[in-house]
């Protein structure tokens, strides 16, 4: 049995079933590394104009068995001629014992495949060249033929030189672009989604200066197309998901549902797994949705039923840790919205400490009992540390033995005061907060802050608390290098409150009001002409304290003024201004002298 005969006669045959190629190869390898062309025709009457060469090199060897993937061994000295003529279409027929069976493989050696495969191999004698099914649609063998001489056209020419990375022509400044593109025939044009599975498509640099785009000495991962499919994914009649992902390459298709579900198909075959997503909120919906799908032993997509069975009989057994899981993520979920906080934490590990505050939080926030066996002197402001948050909660005594009621620190009903010598006076609880408790702790209500002292505001002492409180805003707004734009938010409420109300000057002071407004205004970008004027106005007013016109000054960026009047203010002054958050617009150039 002549197997180079044989297989070349295939090949010849199959290309003959197309209406635009035609081959031209030898039977008896009289050319050194290739065996021929094939030749590619602009229309079906096959003239001679604009004909395109496709050099081909065919193997054949004899396997009963043809799988879906073969490898064939190259020579190197082989692969360096394609590679210094721009490459070839290696074509391998695979011939059952008897003759009869035949099955035809092809990979497309372009310049920058045999480059990729020559460095993944280099010190070898031969290379290993991975090959697919040859199609036997005419239509699919035109389009390999394309692609294959568009490739070369432009891979021909940079075969033997030097490539740049994407890296290197970025921190060049000349890559303009990346192009990637696939040519389609006849009735593949309807149906671009296989195509673009099917294909091996190449990178190409579009480079300032240059008309020819280089190729990228790389071979993108097979191309994956993600979409998101309306499905509706019950349970016992129960919707748990309205869509899914499906993702499909050349080889699978895969639906991820929710976040930890996925469904795998290979051909007819298919496969269920999952892993726990650490979202806190999609880990809930997912955990309920894996029970009720045990326990129901089928879950229903549209009208397509899958039983549990196939997934996987031994998930029965996990119920019991599944079901643990679902209980302890509801409680952490019903801590963190009683406390009005985001629940879609990341949980990456739980510590001993995070399942003991749990239990606890829970207990206390949640359920509003009790917490027993907690230390004896707790203060009735403290920190928690819980999932990597910073808490500040209130705690009031129950007893002797260390039994608390637990609250939110912004919502527990405890009343807050201080001394003011030998008088209570009641102050908002925020009061008892300094800068950089507003940065660390995750559970500051800071609508909650505004209202708390409107509530109080019958008592005089409270504006000046208030005043010092947007202080403390400001402080820990620049502290975060301005990323807490919440602070500034509620530092502005609050400023605004205090200027609006109709109170004396004991009270405080119009000027130290209306500053803090304009430095706020100013951080936000929103000084208007008409605020730059009445600021000017106080800054000019020989009436108003230098620790006023200093201030004025500063926000109006007037730093030789502002230079001035900071050295008629008394020398403890001048300390207490620096420690402002004015003192932010204070050049450090002018600070220095």
């Amino acid at each position: 049995m002549d197997i180079e005969i044989i297989a070349t006669s295939y090949l010849k045959e199959a290309i003959a079933t197309t209406d635009r190629l035609s081959p031209f190869i030898n039977e008896g390898d009289k050319e050194p590394s290739w065996d021929g062309h094939i030749y590619l025709y602009s229309n079906a009457r096959k003239k001679k104009a604009g004909v395109k060469k496709i050099p081909v090199q065919v193997k054949g060897a004899v396997k009963d068995s043809h799988p879906e993937k073969i490898t064939y061994r190259m020579g190197l000295d082989d692969i360096d001629n394609y590679l210094r003529d721009g490459g070839v279409i290696l074509f391998v027929v695979y011939i059952s014992k008897d003759g009869k069976r035949k099955r035809i493989y092809y990979e497309s050696l372009l310049p920058i495949k045999i480059r990729v495969l020559k460095s993944q191999n280099a010190g070898r004698k031969t290379i290993p060249v991975e090959c697919k099914p040859f199609p036997t649609d005419p239509e699919k063998m035109v389009s390999i033929c394309m692609n294959y001489y568009e490739d070369m056209q432009k891979q021909r020419s940079f075969a033997l030189r030097e490539l740049k990375s994407i890296e290197e022509l970025e921190n060049e400044g000349v890559l303009e672009g990346l192009t990637m593109s696939v040519l389609t025939f006849g009735h593949q044009k309807d149906d671009m989604r296989s195509v673009l599975l099917q294909s091996t498509p190449y990178l190409y640099a579009k480079i300032k200066g240059s008309d020819a785009p280089q190729p990228l000495e790389m071979i993108p991962l097979g191309i994956q197309i993600p979409e998101e499919v309306k499905h509706n994914i019950s349970v016992g009649g129960k919707t748990y998901y309205s869509f899914a992902r499906r993702i499909t390459s050349a080889e699978r298709v895969e639906y991820c549902i929710g976040q930890s579900f996925r469904i795998i198909g290979e051909g007819q075959k298919f496969s269920f797994n999952y892993t726990i997503t650490k979202n806190l909120v999609d880990a809930i919906t997912d955990i309920e949705f894996m029970i009720a799908f045990i326990e129901h032993g089928e879950l229903q997509i549209n009208d397509i039923t899958l039983p549990a069975a196939v997934a996987n009989a031994g998930w029965a057994d996990r119920l019991p840790v599944l079901r643990e899981q679902l209980e302890y993520y509801k409680k952490v979920k019903a801590i963190l919205d009683a406390l009005k906080l985001d629940p879609h934490i990341i949980i990456q590990k739980t510590t001993d400490a995070d399942v003991r505050n749990t239990e606890r939080l829970y207990r206390g926030i949640v359920q509003g009992k009790a917490v027993e066996n907690l230390k004896a002197d707790i203060p009735i402001a403290a920190r928690m540390d819980y999932y990597g948050k910073k808490l500040i909660l209130a705690f009031a005594k129950v007893d002797d033995a260390g039994t608390y009621n637990v609250y939110d620190f912004n919502s527990a009903p405890i009343w807050f005061a201080y001394d003011d010598r030998g008088k209570q006076l009641f102050t908002s609880r925020y009061d008892i907060l300094d800068a950089d408790n507003y940065l660390d702790f995750a559970n500051i209500d800071l609508d909650r802050l505004v209202e708390s002292y409107q509530e109080l505001s019958e008592y005089k002492h409270i504006f000046g608390c208030a005043n010092q409180t947007v202080l403390k805003l400001l402080s820990a707004y620049d502290k975060s290098n301005d990323a807490r734009a919440d602070l500034l938010q509620c530092a502005y409420n609050l400023a605004s409150w205090l200027v609006g109300l109709d109170i004396s000057e004991e009270d405080l002071s119009t000027a130290i009001r209306k500053i803090n407004l304009w430095q706020i205004l100013k951080r936000m970008g929103k000084l208007t002409e008409e605020d730059q004027i009445e600021i000017f106005q106080f800054a000019d007013d020989a009436s108003q304290e230098e620790v006023v016109r200093v201030g004025a000054y500063l926000v109006l960026d007037n730093m030789i003024a502002a230079k001035a009047h900071f050295s008629r203010i008394p020398e403890e002054q001048k300390g207490l201004l620096r420690d402002y958050p004015i003192f932010r617009y204070w050049k450090t150039t002018i600070a220095s002298t």
